[in-house]
């Protein structure tokens, strides 16, 4: 957190916006500075050439690169709704 808080004060600063909001009943006042500038970039999230596919699902997702693929739960802790087959006597 304070590498991208140290990345924001040392960008230029481009412009000021005067902001209000009402929290617990009360207006209270910010500022907020606009920078110029990339964005923080973190280590672990890096940026790569080529393309991906993705293919979501309700609990999984799908990818597909130049060099990888593989499959993800999407999220955890959700259920799988697979169906059950029954066979109906005739």
């Amino acid at each position: 957190m304070w590498a991208v808080i140290k990345h924001g004060l040392n960008s230029q600063i481009k412009y000021c916006r005067i902001l209000w909001r009402n929290l617990n009943g009360k207006r209270r006042w910010y500022v907020q500075l606009i920078v110029e500038g990339q964005p923080y970039q973190k280590p672990q999230n890096y940026i790569s050439e080529g393309l991906i596919g993705l293919d979501l699902n309700i609990s999984n997702i799908a990818f597909v690169g130049d060099d990888r693929a593989g499959l993800l739960p999407l999220a955890e802790n959700v259920p799988t709704y697979q169906r059950q087959k029954s066979v109906f006597a005739a």
